[in-house]
């Protein structure tokens, strides 16, 4: 998932305004998940660009929010 999710966001970002909410359906929680769309956010986005919003503890679905 790194490669196409990379590539979506960095195409995207700079159409996004502030407080754009971008739904992940497999940031975290997985065996693996540091080398797919988790690693392509931390590449795309300063971790001052984006905040997290919202988790589902029991999978791997996350929610952030363009500052």
């Amino acid at each position: 998932t790194y490669s196409p999710t990379k590539y979506a966001l960095e195409r995207i970002k700079p159409f996004l305004n502030k407080g754009a909410i971008l739904i992940f359906d497999e940031l975290y929680n997985y065996p693996g998940w540091e080398g797919g769309e988790y690693k392509a956010l931390k590449e795309v986005f300063k971790d001052d660009e984006y905040v997290f919003k919202a988790f589902n503890i029991s999978d791997i679905q996350a929610v952030i929010q363009i500052k």
